[in-house]
């Protein structure tokens, strides 16, 4: 089934998307006062919030943090080993 979007929905997405960035900035600002590096919170996020049972591995903890299964390390760079 295919929806077709009003500028409404539009609206709202556009909206969304306004206070998404709004929190990211207002969190880099945050970590940066603290001293710590940016992507450090996000790792700690991403393990604490990590569903009951589920095992921390990198590419897990990678696929929560861009959305999409990863084939590269989000924090060093380097290749990711088949898990």
């Amino acid at each position: 089934m295919t929806k077709v979007l009003t500028p409404k929905d539009y609206e709202s997405l556009a909206d969304l998307r306004h206070h998404i960035r709004r929190f990211l900035h207002f969190s880099e600002l945050a970590v940066c006062e603290v001293g710590l590096e940016t992507r450090q919170p996000q790792l700690m996020l991403a393990l604490k919030g990590l569903p009951r049972g589920t095992r921390p591995r990198i590419g897990e903890l990678a696929e929560r943090k861009s959305g999409i299964t990863a084939r590269s390390n989000w924090w060093t760079g380097l290749p990711l080993a088949d898990t």
